[in-house]
C-alpha cells in the first residue's frame, strides 16, 4: 500500500509557494519536502550483500529486532524500576539504541512479503543475510543522524525555516490521511508499523531537513552547463535507446443484445462494413466497445520486444499502417483492429532527454555531496560504537 511509508521510493522535490523566511534569509520555496522521510534507494547498499532480495534482507532485520528482544530475558537484569537500554552507538550527542533500531525498521521495511521469503531461506544463508543487513541498516542510521545533527547546526535550524518545515510535515500528514481514507485507518497503519503519529512526523521532518542540507552542499560545488549536459548524452547514447512503438486501435465488440455467437459476428461485421464504408473508427470504438475493455477511441500503444524488430499486436498481424483488420474471435470476444503507425527503433534527441539528464547529473551530485559529508563526520571522531554495537558492525 503507497501510503506514505515505503522502502522503494524514488527522491522527489516539492518546492513551497510561500512567503520569504526574514529570519534566516532562507526562502520558504528552497526548502525541499521529501516525499517520505526514507533515505533514496541509491544510497542503500542492503540489495548489494547477498544474492537474495532486498525485500528479504530487510525482512531478516526486523526478525532479528524481534529475537533480540525475546532474548532480553538472558540480559543481566536492570535495577528496579528501571528499562532496560541497549546503547549500540554514540553519534555525537545522541545514542542510538537497540530499541530504536528496532523501530526504525518496522516502520520502513518489515512486509508480509519479506517474512514469507525469508521463512524458505535455509537457516545457515538467512544467518549470514541477518549479519550482513544488520550491520549496513545500523550504518544507515549512524548516518542519518550525523546528517541532522550538521543540518540543526546550519541555517536549516532556525525557527523561521522550522516553522516552514512543520507547515509542509502537515500537510504530508493531511495527504497521508486522506489516502488512508480516515484519521482511524491512519493510526492503525502506523500502528501496524510500530510507530505513533508522533514519530512519523518526526522522521518526515527528520528527512526534510537532512535532504536539504545535502542539496545546499552539493549545490553550491554543482555548476552543470549545456556541455555538461550535452557530454554526458553523447557518452551515454545507449541509454536512451527508445524501442519500436506500436500505435494502434481495437473495438472489443459489445455482445449485448446478441444471443449466438453468429448475432455476435454479424454485429461485428455490421461495424466493420460501417469502418469500411467511411465511418471513423475512433468514433465506433467509442459506441461499440465492450465497457470492460474500452479506452478513449480504442487506443493502444504498445512498445515491441527488442529482440522482434518487426514484431507487431496479433490482432494487427499483416497490417500496414491506416489498414483495418477482419472482425476476428478472441478470448475477449470478436475484436476489430486498425493499426495507426509503428515507429521503429531510434535513440532519443538530445532535446528530448536534456532535463532528464539533468535531472541524472543533479541526483549523483546529491548522492557524491551526501558520501562526501558522511565521510568528512566520521573521520571527525563523532561516532563511539558501544560493545553491542561493535559486534553487530563487525569492529
Amino acid at each position: 500500500m503507497g501510503c506514505g511509508i515505503q522502502v522503494d521510493v524514488h527522491y522527489t522535490c516539492l518546492r513551497s509557494r510561500v512567503k520569504r523566511v526574514h529570519s534566516t534569509g532562507l526562502r520558504a520555496r528552497d526548502i525541499i519536502s521529501e516525499h517520505e522521510p526514507v533515505p533514496h534507494p541509491s544510497e542503500r547498499s542492503l540489495h548489494r550483500t547477498v544474492k537474495t532480495a532486498s525485500r528479504i534482507i530487510l525482512a531478516a532485520l526486523i526478525l532479528s529486532c524481534q529475537a533480540a528482544r525475546a532474548g532480553e530475558a538472558e540480559r543481566p537484569a536492570p535495577a528496579e524500576g528501571l528499562p532496560t537500554v541497549e546503547k549500540l552507538v554514540q553519534v555525537g550527542a545522541h545514542t542510538i539504541t537497540r530499541d530504536e533500531l528496532d523501530r526504525f525498521f518496522q516502520a520502513f521495511y518489515l512486509d508480509d512479503d519479506a517474512r514469507k521469503q525469508l521463512d524458505g531461506l535455509p537457516v545457515l544463508q538467512r544467518e549470514q543475510v541477518l549479519a550482513e543487513g544488520r550491520s549496513k541498516a545500523l550504518r544507515e542510521l549512524m548516518d542519518r543522524h550525523l546528517l541532522l545533527a550538521e543540518a540543526k547546526d546550519s541555517r536549516l535550524g532556525g525557527e523561521g525555516v522550522r516553522k516552514v518545515v512543520d507547515e509542509m510535515v502537515e500537510q504530508r500528514l493531511k495527504e497521508f490521511q486522506a489516502r488512508m481514507g480516515s484519521a482511524v485507518a491512519l493510526v492503525r497503519y502506523l500502528h501496524e508499523k510500530g510507530i505513533t503519529v508522533s514519530q512519523w512526523k518526526t522522521y518526515t521532518t527528520d528527512g526534510i531537513l537532512i535532504q536539504n542540507y545535502v542539496w545546499e552542499k552539493a549545490r553550491s560545488g554543482m555548476n552543470l552547463r549545456p556541455d555538461d549536459l550535452r557530454r554526458y548524452y553523447e557518452g551515454h547514447k545507449s541509454e536512451f535507446r527508445l524501442p519500436r512503438r506500436v500505435t494502434y486501435r481495437v473495438i472489443v465488440v459489445d455482445p449485448t443484445g446478441c444471443k449466438t455467437p453468429e448475432e455476435e459476428r454479424a454485429k461485428a461485421e455490421n461495424i466493420l462494413a460501417a469502418i469500411r464504408g467511411g465511418a471513423d473508427f475512433t468514433a465506433q470504438a467509442d459506441l461499440h466497445s465492450l465497457e470492460r475493455d474500452k479506452v478513449k477511441g480504442g487506443l493502444r500503444v504498445v512498445d515491441a520486444p527488442p529482440a522482434l524488430p518487426d514484431w507487431l499486436p496479433r490482432l494487427c498481424e499483416g497490417l500496414k499502417e491506416g489498414e483495418v483488420s477482419a472482425a476476428q474471435q478472441t478470448d475477449a470476444g470478436f475484436c476489430i483492429a486498425k493499426l495507426e503507425r509503428a515507429e521503429p527503433s531510434r535513440t532519443a534527441s538530445f532535446p528530448e532527454v536534456q532535463e532528464q539528464i539533468r535531472e541524472t547529473l543533479t541526483a549523483q551530485a546529491r548522492r557524491e555531496a551526501r558520501q562526501s559529508l558522511v565521510e568528512r563526520l566520521r573521520e571527525g571522531g563523532n561516532v563511539q560504537p558501544y560493545p553491542a554495537g561493535q559486534k553487530m558492525l563487525g569492529l
